[in-house]
């Protein structure tokens, strides 16, 4: 089993703007031999983050224009371990399920949109963190 971007190391937002949600794509292959499928798990390193400052987690389901919040929305609509598959969700430091396959799969391809967006009161600044991604085997 293996995860790798397709495209970069690393993803970036842009400028933000009080009148826009912004959105970057994570991809993501797993192939699996494994009878029982896999789980694709993510987590990161704390809040995205700039100095002192953060952009504070999705709280209600929806990143929304105008508001300062961070989540993540996965392209797999079967995930039953969170809640990445209905609503932005925020992501933590506790790893948690984005993609799901139930058996053996030569090849599955997923994704998970991260959004964020900032309110008026939001400093500018280089906002980062790290995100990992982690495949296992369902065993």
């Amino acid at each position: 089993d293996y995860v790798y971007p397709l495209t970069s190391t690393t993803v970036g937002f842009g400028e933000l703007s009080i009148s826009s949600v912004v959105t970057a794509i994570v991809a993501f292959e797993v192939s699996s031999a494994n009878d029982n499928g896999y789980v694709v798990q993510i987590f990161d390193d704390g809040n995205l983050r700039f100095g002192g400052n953060d952009i504070n987690d999705v709280a209600d389901g929806t990143v929304t224009a105008g508001s300062e919040e961070y989540g993540a929305r996965s392209s797999d609509t079967s995930v039953s371990g969170s809640t990445f598959d209905t609503a932005d969700t925020a992501i933590s430091i506790s790893s948690v399920d984005v993609a799901t396959e139930s058996s053996a799969i030569f090849a599955s391809r997923n994704f998970v949109t991260l959004k964020a967006s900032m309110g008026s009161s939001t400093p500018n600044g280089g906002y980062s963190q790290f995100l990992s991604l982690i495949a296992s085997g369902n065993y």
